[in-house]
């Protein structure tokens, strides 16, 4: 409309949009778009349609910055209400109605308007020189007109042709009205040519060009017209078409969303959606529609990603229509390569119809049209279409890596190593808090890939795995381009020496690698120059994930704070190193370094204690207790007299003893590791099985406090302190259905297997139960991700833990047991993972038997359940185990969190 259009907002992130005003029985009415934000007590419709209505409100009521105008349009409509006399003025009033709305989608019916020409003038004759009669002075004055109400007649298309032929000789004065109003010049002047009125006056003004009179449907012309003011007849007669051909007159919703796109989008990108509809099949146009208004797709041209619509209107299943759809619609309008984008969603409809993809964080610029079958090349025959997927984002996430994709030869590696090699840079995605990996690593990274390769491709069949997993282990540890610069080719060397024969192929080295990487220069040359004896000790040592994990965290702070002892220990005493690190690393972190600062302020760790004199080296290894044992019985002998020595001899065993001396301060760092457990509960002296339970402590979290109380009593031989304790009390009288002499006694079940006699009973040893994941390497084992949950065993009499022992007394396997709060068993899986089926057929019978002594029900798999927590604040509840079908096979137990 010129300068008196409705002024359309540049998005979509305004919740009302005016559609156009329309001329209905009398009155003007605003089409008014509105988009439904989420909040307070109702609910939005499902879908993305759902969130976009419609709503027409009479013009006084809309907001001034939805409609510019409505000053001036009121106010001319106001006066076409008491109309006097037909002139300039009124026509100016009229044309301002006329080019500013639309007439409503509704018949052309009503009363003819009838408008009655003025009387003449007197006219001057023979018989009447006067013409008139009558008066002496001054002729009659002619009869005064009734008032007009000319709404009604704007509101049908008859009436106002009939207005506009009567005040069209006006014209020229009310259209120089509208110029100073500052309507549009150039639709002005196309009214200015028409000697007559035109059939249809917004037509000429807005689309200069335009048949009179053009077939417009009615629809079309309340709320898509206006949205097209100024546009040329083309566009115009585009937007019908397609207007006709998507139905939009039967289908108000998608017209209104499509009305909304063209007010918020230029007309002929608007247009090009519209066009787009059509991939889309009809019952997923509305959604499709307002997911392109709700992310700011509509500022691009769906041609760039017309393939991938049709697969996504054609392909995706119902329940991922819509979040596929705002995936695709949002990178297009991100500006992420669309070809990278339209492969995601390609390869989902082929290959993963229930995959996710979340919010598509990062592009691939490197993602050409012969990347998605270098990919499906690439792709393991073991891997499903998850892991195409998975490779497909990882081109967005790791910058370079669709390039590596098309160059690298795929078919030269066997597919485990193609396999693990993928694995390792898939997981690159995980490696910082933000999903794409940044880009300065991966150039840090580049330069290695021929030799990453190369460690994949050499590396023995079995080791594969490993190798490859510890890997991206170790560049996860590396925190800086720089780092990984410097340390990468050390750890794919490293690499390729521990991942063969001898060593295990299902170890748990990495992270102590990757922490003895992090030495300084000097000591980590000297750690890597090792021999293999030494690295055969560490693997040993890291066997069992959760004491891989207490000697990583031990040789953290020792690395951090005493570098030289570790590249020392490592090469001449690699047992008593790794036994420190592991009995250290049960410490807290702020613990374990307070404990070395003390340690290094002992004369024992010295620099200058290797050039001492022999006398005051024995001396300082006396404050060692455990470093007694570390001198030769010559020299202890000598010491107290009952034995002379050679100088020679001395010379010999002072070179020993000082060779030793890392070994004598790792002793040093063990003895104070045990009096700070002691120290923990105020004891002086424990035995080995409390010692364990005091390391447990320091990882009980949550449960401290309450472990730390009862082992107190326990230890100073009260056995009963859990018993007595008014939260049990509290327990047993809830609960009196519970016979708690039988549920803390148990039953015995005795059976042979294998030629071995193997026994399953309840553990009434507190001290042995807290060792239920220690045994089996669990999560709640020391050093596991819930240790905390042993000591919840231990306090709450509600939890109970049954171990399967042979005749040496070894553990073959344990399961926890508890009581719900509505008094059933809830039996939960056996551990390890690798226990054979006669044990667990072998529980399942103990957990009927138990159950039946008890007189109560087993909880089944499916059941929802609740265990309290009595003493104990926090503990993991890894779900009962599944029923009779699920112990059929070694696979049927739950995997370990």
């Amino acid at each position: 409309m010129g300068d008196s259009r409705m002024r359309a907002s540049s998005s979509n992130t305004e919740s009302a949009l005016l559609l156009g005003v329309v001329r209905s029985e009398g009155q003007l009415l605003a089409v008014v778009s509105q988009r439904r934000m989420a909040g307070g007590a109702a609910a939005l419709p499902a879908g993305a349609a759902g969130r976009y209505a419609v709503t027409s409100v009479p013009v006084g009521a809309v907001d001034q910055g939805l409609l510019a105008e409505k000053t001036r349009l009121c106010a001319a409509w106001g006066r076409l209400c008491d109309v006097a006399a037909l002139d300039g003025d009124v026509l100016a009033d009229v044309l301002t109605v006329l080019l500013s709305t639309a007439p409503a989608a509704f018949p052309d019916a009503g009363p003819l308007l009838r408008l009655t020409a003025p009387p003449p003038p007197p006219r001057r004759t023979a018989g009447h020189p006067r013409a008139f009669k009558g008066t002496k002075y001054r002729p009659p004055k002619p009869p005064r007109p009734a008032a007009l109400d000319l709404r009604s007649a704007l509101c049908s298309t008859r009436n106002t042709y009939t207005l506009l032929e009567r005040l069209w000789p006006w014209r020229a004065e009310a259209l120089d009205q509208l110029a100073r109003l500052r309507f549009d010049e150039a639709g002005l002047a196309r009214l200015a040519q028409c000697p007559t009125p035109p059939l249809d006056p917004y037509l000429l003004f807005h689309h200069g060009g335009s048949p009179t009179p053009a077939k417009l449907a009615p629809l079309f012309v309340e709320w898509i017209l206006p949205a097209l003011a100024g546009a040329s007849w083309p566009i115009v007669r585009r937007a019908a078409s397609l207007f006709g051909q998507l139905r939009l007159a039967d289908e108000l919703h998608l017209a209104a969303l499509g009305a909304r796109l063209v007010r918020v989008a230029c007309a002929e990108r608007a247009l090009n959606w519209w066009e787009a509809l059509v991939s889309q099949p009809g019952a997923r146009r509305s959604d499709f529609l307002a997911l392109v208004l709700d992310t700011g797709a509509w500022t691009e041209n769906p041609a760039r990603v017309s393939e991938a619509l049709v697969d996504l209107g054609h392909g995706a299943r119902p329940d991922r229509y819509e979040p596929w759809a705002r995936v695709l619609l949002a990178g297009l309008a991100r500006k992420l390569n669309p070809t990278y984008v339209a492969a995601g969603i390609r390869f989902a409809v082929a290959y993963a119809p229930t995959w996710w993809f979340g919010e598509l964080a990062d592009d691939a610029p490197d993602f050409g049209p012969s990347t998605p079958a270098a990919l499906l090349t690439a792709l393991p025959t073991e891997w499903n279409g998850d892991w195409l997927m998975s490779l497909w984002d990882t081109c967005g996430a790791v910058p370079g890596f669709a390039t590596l994709i098309e160059q690298a030869d795929w078919r030269a590696l066997s597919p485990p190593q193609r396999m693990y090699l993928l694995r390792f840079f898939t997981d690159l995605r995980w490696q910082q808090d933000s999903h794409a990996l940044d880009p300065r690593r991966w150039r840090a990274i580049e330069p290695f890939l021929p030799r990453i390769e190369e460690l994949a491709r050499t590396v023995a069949t079995p080791y594969t795995d490993q190798a490859m997993n510890d890997l991206g282990e170790l560049v996860a540890e590396m925190s800086t381009p720089h780092q990984i610069r410097d340390c990468l080719p050390l750890a794919l060397d490293l690499l390729a020496r521990v991942n063969r024969p001898p060593f295990c192929d299902d170890g748990n080295m990495a992270t102590a690698l990757s922490n003895l990487l992090s030495l300084p220069e000097r000591e980590r040359g000297r750690f890597l120059g090792a021999q293999e004896s030494s690295f055969r000790r560490l693997d040993k040592a890291c066997l069992r994930r959760n004491a891989a994990s207490l000697v990583a965290w031990g040789i953290s702070t020792l690395v951090a704070n005493a570098p030289a002892l570790v590249a020392d220990a490592f090469a001449s005493a690699p047992g008593s190193l790794f036994r420190t690190t592991r009995d250290l690393g049960v410490l807290s972190w702020e613990a374990r370094r307070e404990l070395l600062r003390r340690c290094l302020a002992l004369g024992v760790f010295d620099l200058q204690v290797e050039r001492c004199p022999l006398e005051k080296l024995l001396q300082l290894i006396d404050t060692v207790d455990a470093a007694g044992s570390m001198v030769p019985r010559a020299l202890r002998d000598q010491r107290a007299g009952r034995r002379v020595l050679s100088d020679a001899q001395v010379a010999r065993h002072q070179a020993k003893l000082r060779q030793r001396l890392p070994e004598i301060r790792l002793a040093a760092i063990r003895s104070a590791v045990i009096a700070h457990l002691e120290r923990s509960i105020g004891l002086q002296r424990t035995t080995r099985e409390a010692l364990e339970a005091l390391e447990l402590l320091q990882q009980a979290e949550g449960n401290r406090r309450g472990l730390r109380r009862f082992l107190r009593a326990h230890l100073a031989g009260d056995p009963d302190y859990l018993l007595r304790h008014p939260a049990t009390v509290a327990w047993a009288r809830r609960h009196p259905g519970i016979d708690l002499a039988t549920w803390t006694r148990g039953i015995d079940h005795h059976f042979t297997t294998g030629g071995r006699a193997v026994s399953i009973h309840l553990e009434r040893d507190p001290l042995e139960v807290l060792k239920l994941g220690t045994y089996v390497g669990s999560c709640v084992g020391l050093g596991g991700s819930f240790a905390c949950s042993a000591a919840a065993v231990v306090l709450d009499i509600n939890k109970q833990v049954l171990y399967a022992r042979d005749d040496r007394n070894a553990v073959l396997a344990r399961q926890l047991v508890a009581i719900s709060d509505d008094d059933q068993l809830v039996p939960f899986s056996v551990y390890p993972l690798s226990t054979p089926l006669v044990l667990l057929r072998a529980f399942r019978e103990v957990d009927r038997q138990l159950a039946a002594a008890l007189a109560i029900e087993q909880v089944s798999a499916d059941q929802r359940y609740s265990i309290e927590n009595i003493l104990s604040r926090e503990w993991w509840d890894d779900g009962a185990w599944p029923d009779d079908r699920d112990a059929t096979d070694d696979a049927a137990n739950k995997t370990n969190p």
